[in-house]
């Protein structure tokens, strides 16, 4: 492929038209060129997320991380930008992960509703970006993710909510008090991880034990009693 220096000193000659054309080219180095170029065209270009989109999908990673970089660079609108860069995660450590995770970040809060519209998600990609972007920006993304503990919420938002608040530990410690309130929902599944997300998050307390405590005296189900023993235990 060219170079971003060799593509920089040939923009003048480049045009959206033709370069989303060649996003179709039967050749890969053709269609990440192509990609690559609509990060340097300027005017016309931020019309193009819509094609890099779809580029996300192809079947070359270096065409799919072009597209990844250059969404980051067009003034591409957070949604449906966002959720399709998360969607293109493969769920294991790599370069276009990484391309998709960087890209991502250039939204900064603009991207908080639109990651969280995916969770409940069953996806590795999606589920394992969410987890690097929150590790990596808890104030802005925590209180959010305790919203979405409400009963108002779908019990898979829920579920992915709790799951990432136990990510984030302590700092999310705030997050206690909406999440003692969960522990009222009967579903086995949302309860179990609300359950590892409080003895993650919370501080020891006589109210925190007491409230566990209380679900382990009513519920018997294996996975909420699993989920207790290691809750009870990391508050020692």
């Amino acid at each position: 492929s060219l170079s971003h220096v060799d593509l920089s000193q040939g923009k003048a000659s480049l045009h959206v038209e033709d370069l989303l054309m060649r996003l179709r080219d039967g050749r890969a180095v053709v269609r990440q060129n192509a990609a690559l170029a609509l990060g340097l065209v300027g005017k016309g270009s931020e019309h193009a997320w819509r094609a890099l989109v779809l580029s996300l999908k192809d079947s070359e990673e270096t065409v799919q991380i072009a597209s990844a970089e250059t969404l980051a660079v067009i003034n591409a609108p957070a949604f449906p930008v966002v959720p399709a860069l998360a969607r293109a995660g493969t769920g294991r450590a790599g370069a276009l992960d990484d391309a998709l995770y960087e890209s991502i970040s250039t939204w900064g809060s603009s991207a908080y509703a639109p990651l969280l519209s995916l969770l409940g998600e069953d996806h590795t990609g999606v589920a394992r970006l969410l987890r690097r972007l929150v590790e990596a920006a808890p104030k802005g993304l925590a209180s959010a993710l305790a919203e979405r503990l409400a009963p108002a919420y779908p019990p898979l938002v829920r579920e992915g909510a709790a799951e990432l608040l136990a990510v984030l530990g302590r700092s999310a410690e705030f997050a206690t008090a909406p999440l003692l309130a969960a522990l009222e929902d009967s579903d086995a599944s949302l309860r179990a991880r609300v359950v590892r997300a409080i003895g993650a998050v919370a501080r020891p307390s006589q109210e925190v034990v007491a409230a566990l405590l209380d679900v382990a005296r009513s519920d018997p189900r294996p996975a909420v009693r699993h989920a207790l023993v290691q809750a009870l235990k990391s508050l020692r």
